[in-house]
């Protein structure tokens, strides 16, 4: 066993031999989530720089334990004063480094709880290091590298103090982040709390950003507005100077990082209840959106009802004289006879309809009457039923042309849908949906069909349908039911959120 030099105490070398005994123990006892000592060691100095997530600070933990040997027995002997010097310091400055390092892959998602092996480990550390520090200091180049060390660890550790200002995003604050970024309206950003930690996917290191930043720093790039850069402030060094750079970076970035999903689904669901958008209201919504998906099956059924031709047929005809001042609105049992006359082919039906009818579709206005013969003409390919359309005097409609031209155009198409080489021999013109659920609801109750007939409720939407109404009102034709949904959600208060969705999901 090495014996201490002359000037060394039987007390020093009992502390200095205790230490070590500690630091040796540790190996063998649970470490840092699922590690023992040992394995922490090796995986310290071997994994660091081998997965994005493991924190290139750990290689510190991996260094700390040849250090502490060699400045175990150069203690003992009393040798290289200069040299123990640098490593006290050295040992000092990797302690707090593995704790960052620890930390750091903690906020990534990382398993590394401590466990009582960490513990003894840096206690044995600590009986070996510290009764080297007072002559450490005695030395320039060790007082230099403990300044440098200090800094470097404050430097290091302004995140982390950031980090205990700030919170984890609540469902809410996630909520708002998904609509804002998804419909780029930057106002639902100032509904974040101004401390809620963003996505992962929104840092490039392991400092945490502030989701309310990232929401701004978003929209800006996709809207290029670099104005709204104002608002975004760092987590990290930068933050105690006005974060420039975090906001210079914001002004450079041209696109988004990362996704817009929202959070769990019993949370979104509950928080559009609140809203006043259930199931109802979005079920309405999903099919103006498809009408072909809902109605589509309903029809199948109503044409394998005997009864059901009979009752539209007995159903009041609303032919009249064509008045340009009398134009209006179809009305219900008018879609369902261009609906039923187009699929059916019943070109009777289409003659039910008033020639002043209209109906709207992204081309602007149309006579349905007009629409319900040419289309029946159209999958007939006969180009007699041409003659029932208006004639000359008719309104102009910019979907369809001039109506004075509806015949010559009518009887053009059909050509070409006859015509072989055109491969549109097969293809049929579905007709008119209802523009709303409730319209065809009225159509068939006034065909004498109840209320409670299960197959005219629209079924309850799905989760994801929900999670996909904000994709929805991006589109640009929901023009209207984006800024009703962008005013229902700036009216949400933050404060009381908690209990808004509680009592919704009820």
């Amino acid at each position: 066993m090495p014996k201490l030099g002359s000037s060394a105490s039987p007390d020093s070398m009992r502390t200095a031999y205790f230490g070590l005994a500690i630091f040796l123990f540790s190996f063998f006892l649970p470490a840092v989530g699922s590690l023992i000592g040992f394995q922490c060691a090796f995986w310290a100095l071997t994994s660091w720089n081998h997965q994005d997530k493991i924190s290139s600070l750990a290689l510190f933990g991996g260094w700390l334990n040849p250090m502490v040997l060699v400045l175990f027995f150069l203690s003992i002997f009393r040798r290289a004063p200069r040299i123990r010097s640098v490593l006290t310091v050295t040992i000092l400055f990797s302690i707090p480094m593995t704790w960052i390092a620890i930390y750091r892959m903690a906020v990534v998602g990382m398993y590394m709880d401590l466990d009582v092996g960490h513990f003894l480990w840096i206690a044995g550390i600590l009986v070996i290091a510290l009764p080297n520090v007072r002559p450490a200091f005695s030395f320039s180049l060790a007082r230099w590298l403990a300044g440098g060390a200090a800094s470097v660890i404050a430097f290091l550790s302004v995140p982390l103090l950031i980090a205990l200002t700030m919170r984890p995003a609540s469902e809410l604050d996630d909520f708002f982040y998904v609509v804002a970024w998804t419909l780029k309206e930057p106002s639902i950003c100032g509904k974040i709390s101004a401390n809620a930690i963003g996505r992962p996917d929104q840092r490039d290191s392991t400092d945490f950003t502030y989701m309310q930043s990232d929401c701004y720093r978003n929209i800006a790039a996709m809207l290029h507005a670099p104005d709204l850069c104002s608002h975004v402030k760092s987590a990290s060094i930068d933050r105690l100077i006005g974060s420039p750079s975090a906001k210079l970076s914001c002004r450079k970035q041209q696109y988004t990082l990362g996704t817009a999903m929202p959070g769990t689904e019993p949370n979104l669901i509950g928080t559009m209840r609140s809203m006043g958008l259930g199931d109802e209201q979005l079920a309405e919504f999903l099919y103006e959106e498809r009408p072909d998906n809902y109605l589509d099956p309903v029809l199948k059924i109503l044409r394998n009802d005997p009864a059901f031709l009979s009752r539209l047929t007995a159903a009041p005809n609303y032919d009249e004289p064509f008045r340009l001042e009398n134009r209006r609105s179809a009305h219900s049992l008018e879609f369902l006879d261009d609906i039923i006359a187009i699929q059916s082919d019943i070109p009777s039906l289409c003659k039910k309809i008033s020639p002043n009818a209209q109906a709207q579709d992204f081309g602007g206005h149309f006579l349905l009457r007009n629409a319900c013969f040419s289309n029946v003409a159209f999958n007939r390919r006969d180009e007699s039923l041409c003659g029932n359309l208006a004639r000359a005097g008719d309104i102009q409609q910019p979907n369809h042309g001039d109506p004075s031209r509806a015949y010559e155009a009518c009887v053009k198409t059909v050509a070409i849908l006859r015509d072989p080489r055109t491969h549109l021999q097969s293809f049929r013109y579905p007709g008119s949906y209802f523009p709303t659920w409730p319209q065809f609801q009225e159509a068939i109750q006034q065909l004498g069909y109840p209320s409670t007939t299960p197959w005219l409720q629209l079924p309850h939407p799905v989760p994801e349908q929900y999670a996909n109404y904000f994709l929805y009102v991006a589109q640009p034709q929901h023009v209207t039911a984006r800024a009703d949904f962008v005013r229902r959600v700036l009216a949400i208060q933050s404060a009381s959120s908690l209990a808004f969705r509680q009592t919704a999901s009820r």
